[in-house]
């Protein structure tokens, strides 16, 4: 147990420094990926015409604007990516975690 608590307050006080770098770094970090609220533009016409609210609340320009990636948007983002080079040449690196739409 006195182990532990050692170990734990040891690797505490190292993060609380944090780690450093002389290196430009962009980070782009989503929470969501793959959270859906409309499939799509029609998904949310067809229901505003049939009287749901949409409008209302805090959610509301996510249910207007938040929608699934196409695959176009995915193409589109990693040609950007692919373009983005550091000073050794190297393509900039990006992780995709998403759900995809699979048609039932």
């Amino acid at each position: 147990m006195r182990k532990n608590i050692k170990s734990i307050l040891s690797r505490s006080i190292t993060n609380a420094r944090g780690w450093r770098t002389n290196r430009k770094i962009v980070v782009i970090e989503s929470d969501d990926w793959g959270s859906l609220r409309m499939s799509s533009n029609q998904a949310y016409q067809d229901l505003k015409n049939k009287g749901v609210s949409l409008d209302q609340g805090a959610g509301a320009r996510y249910n207007q604007y938040d929608t699934l990636a196409s695959k176009e948007d995915l193409e589109q983002l990693f040609d950007v990516l692919r373009r983005v080079k550091d000073k050794n040449g190297k393509a900039a690196k990006f992780t995709a975690v998403y759900l995809s739409k699979i048609p039932l």
